[in-house]
């Protein structure tokens, strides 16, 4: 059985005990994966808490500035760089030789100190936190010049690198010509007389020679080099190549001792730079910790906090990283107030109870290192000088220590060490022992701790110490928030109110005899019966309240929206006031008027009510009346003809105003279904109804008229409007639903589409129920079904208009 992560070495510190239990070993190890370097990635591995406030609030402020240069501009260019110390500790001595390996782990630093100077040279002011920094970061363009003109980006030593190496690389060339030339030779007389096992010649010992078969070796003339496993070949080194092989091996050990004197020459031009490279380098060691922590920060969507030596907290949606990938995370919301120094924190098992404490202790440590909380932006932190903490199961087989001994011991420890500037956060006070023991000591443990000013949250089950909180200056109650209806936990902490801890419901959900919780009820006794009853009614009616809170959210927000539909509709009156009549401007005027200060004062009732079911639905009343209303505005707005056209004048190639269009056309055909007339207007043909229709003579006397009253408004509506023929409904509320179906089925009237497609889904039904409840009653639609296999099935309703 593995052994739990929270038990813990009684011979540790409590500061390391508390490092373990919260986590935040493993969160150094989530920083320490955004570091480019070994040295780095070993440093954020041991990050331990800044000493004073100023410490954490500059590096709190550089992680700013490297967020404010990430937004504006490109990531600086900083890639993965290898350990510099043992290069500078050559580089450093007199004389010294860096060997090839050294030198391809300087050059790539070299070039990042170059980009990175010019990186915050271009983006850096003397008032920049990163000024002082950049005077760190030299480059070494010469060096780099030096080091490129020697050896290649692989090591390789290059031939120009001087022209002494030049000369004795040409020597070995043209003599390991000549020994190839020879061999090729030699291959072909001794391969002739089958006297090779291989008709290629091989390398042994650094030297050119001849797979001999061991039965001829005699016979061939030279020097024996070595042997196979078999014994079957001999390799023979001819006496024609020796004096050419000897010549070469001469030449190799004079290209040995010119690649070293060109690397003791390039090794003393470093060192002459030793200082400036030593400097440049710690400074990129900076760059890498801070950045390290301005990653972690911005992958864990993090915030900067408000560090101040005062006492009280504010967490705004705190969540512990270490979650991150286990399941969506319920962010922690703490307000303790300076003047309360102790929350005990309550609720059922698997609550989210030690969560927020190893949250909150998270956060703390983060803070004190100079790292993002990963939190909202606005949370306050105060100054604590250490963080102690008791939690998990401390029970030691080796120590001989029962779990209630092991959380004495970690008291005692806390008590003796703590101050009034530390945080103590302690998970299931009181237990492992007598309930009224426990339940004495954990009150008399919190008492000398509020009594001595130390911040403190515990959790418990313990009813006593839910009184304590209540009735004790300084402390104050807080619980997990529980679902009492389906017994589930919901993991928001609420403050101000103790919680139950649900054990005889979830027993009952799970299946226990109910003869055994009547009696378990029984043994309760009254008073506690009582208390937890009342705060189970307290549980229940809060969040009723919550949800009321949140329909009346949902409300306001329709309203709001609503109130913009007004707004929008008010500019296109505006805009078209040149085609309406002057009374049907001023009516919806009035009546938009009036539908804003409705609205207006129902954001307000709401505001200011209590939000109860009574309001709601009176609301939602009132809310049907101004859609109704504005339903009537947009009726109004298709202007008709004054003098509309006689059905008997109606014939084809009859020239005539379209007056809802603002257009002129010609009749083609004569009146059709629904008292619909073909139009021509040149580029395009349109079915409009016959009282949109005006004799052309008629129309020019109305122009004229108009003219002269330049009072008169007059709606114009576009001919080039584009209808689409499915409308997808899928995400939307119920009453948004209604609007946007009804507003598309008289668009698609007016459009004389036939036949459109409503897209619903299938869901939980509501979608389709309302959109089956629209067709029914609207007097455009002839008929409708749901749509087939190969037309999306029942999230679809197809729609045939008349």
């Amino acid at each position: 059985m593995e052994p739990d992560q929270n038990q813990t070495s009684p011979n540790l510190s409590p500061i390391e005990t508390t490092y373990i239990q919260l986590g935040f070993d493993r969160v150094r190890e989530l920083i320490a994966k955004e570091s480019h370097s070994e040295p780095v990635h070993q440093q954020l591995l041991e990050l331990v808490p800044l000493l004073t406030i100023s410490q954490m609030k500059f590096r709190l402020e550089k992680i700013r500035a490297l967020w404010e240069f990430w937004r504006s501009s490109a990531p600086f260019p900083l890639r993965h760089f290898d350990d510099l110390a043992a290069v500078l500790k050559t580089l450093k001595a007199p004389g010294a030789l860096l060997n090839i390996e050294g030198f391809l782990i300087l050059r790539p630093i070299l070039e990042q100190f170059r980009l990175l100077n010019h990186y915050f040279e271009t983006r850096v002011t003397p008032e920049n936190i990163w000024w002082h920094w950049l005077k760190m970061m030299t480059p070494q363009p010469r060096l780099e010049t030096a080091i490129d003109r020697v050896m290649s980006p692989e090591g390789y030593i290059l031939d120009h690198a001087s022209p002494e190496l030049r000369k004795i690389r040409s020597a070995i060339q043209r003599t390991e010509a000549a020994v190839r030339k020879q061999m090729d030779s030699l291959v072909a007389f001794y391969s002739a007389k089958g006297m090779l096992t291989d008709d290629r010649p091989t390398i042994k010992a650094g030297r050119l020679v001849l797979p001999v078969s061991s039965n001829a070796k005699r016979q061939v003339k030279g020097v024996i080099q070595d042997q196979s496993h078999t014994g079957n070949t001999t390799y023979v080194e001819p006496l024609e190549i020796i004096d050419l092989n000897n010549k070469i091996r001469s030449l190799q050990s004079d290209e040995i001792r010119e690649i070293e004197r060109i690397l003791r020459a390039l090794t003393a031009e470093c060192h002459s730079e030793v200082a400036a490279i030593g400097e440049s380098y710690h400074g990129l060691l900076e760059l890498d910790f801070m950045a390290s922590l301005a990653r972690f920060g911005q992958k864990f969507h993090g915030s900067l906090p408000i560090i101040e030596n005062t006492s009280g907290f504010k967490l705004s949606n705190a969540r512990n990283p270490l979650l991150s990938d286990a399941r969506e995370i319920v962010p922690l919301n703490l307000n303790l107030s300076g003047n309360t120094h102790t929350l005990v924190i309550t609720g059922p098992n698997a609550g989210g109870k030690t969560v927020a404490l190893k949250t909150v202790g998270l956060m703390v440590l983060l803070a004190r290192c100079g790292a993002p909380v990963i939190a909202d932006d606005g949370c306050q932190i105060p100054w604590v000088d250490a963080v102690f903490s008791d939690i998990g199961d401390q029970q030691s087989i080796l120590n001989d220590l029962s779990t209630f001994s092991a959380h004495m011991t970690a008291l005692v420890r806390i008590t003796e060490n703590a101050t009034s500037e530390s945080l103590v956060l302690l998970d299931e006070l009181g237990t492992g022992t007598d309930p009224a023991e426990g339940g004495a000591l954990a009150r008399a443990i919190l008492n000398t701790l509020t009594r001595r000013g130390i911040t403190t949250i515990a959790t418990t089950h313990l009813g006593e110490l839910k009184v304590f909180a209540h009735e004790t200056p300084g402390v104050a109650n807080a619980s997990m928030d529980f679902d009492s209806e389906r017994l589930e936990p919901t993991y928001r902490l609420r403050q101000g109110i103790p919680g139950s801890s649900y054990g005889l419901e979830i027993s009952r959900r799970l299946g226990l005899a109910r003869e055994i919780l009547d009696e378990a009820k029984s043994y309760i006794g009254d008073k506690r019966g009582s208390l937890e009853e009342l705060i189970g009614n307290l549980e229940h009616r809060l969040q009723e309240a919550e949800k009321a809170k949140e329909e009346t959210r949902r409300l306001e927000s329709l309203m709001r929206s609503r109130e913009n539909e007004i707004e929008a509709n008010l500019k296109e009156i505006r805009k078209a006031h040149k085609s309406a009549k002057r009374d049907a401007a001023r009516e919806a005027q009035v009546l938009i008027a009036d539908a804003r200060k409705t609205a207006e004062k129902l954001i307000r009732e709401i505001r200011e009510g209590q939000a109860d079911t009574a309001s709601i639905q009176e609301v939602r009343v009132k809310l049907q009346r101004q859609s109704k209303a504005m339903a009537a505005l947009a009726e109004e707005e298709i202007p008709l003809a004054e003098k509309p056209l006689d059905r008997s004048a109606v014939e084809d190639g009859l020239t005539v105003r379209v007056v809802a269009l603002g257009q002129t056309g010609t009749v083609l055909g004569k009146i059709g279904k629904n008292d619909r007339v073909l139009v021509d207007f040149g580029d395009k043909r349109m079915q409009v109804p016959l009282e949109w229709l005006s004799p052309l003579d008629a129309e020019k006397k109305r122009s004229t008229a108009l003219e002269e009253d330049n009072g008169k408004v007059v709606v114009t509506v576009s001919g080039d409007r584009h209808y689409t023929k499915t409308l997808d409904m899928r995400g939307m509320r119920f009453e948004e639903g209604e609007t946007a179906l009804l507003r598309f089925l008289d668009q698609s009237v007016l459009a004389n589409l036939t036949q459109v497609d409503i897209i619903h889904g299938k869901g939980t039904g509501a979608l389709k129920q309302l959109v089956q409840d629209v067709l029914k009653n609207h007097k455009a639609v002839k008929e409708f079904h749901l749509g087939g296999l190969d037309e999306g099935g029942a999230g679809v309703t197809l729609v045939y208009l008349r």
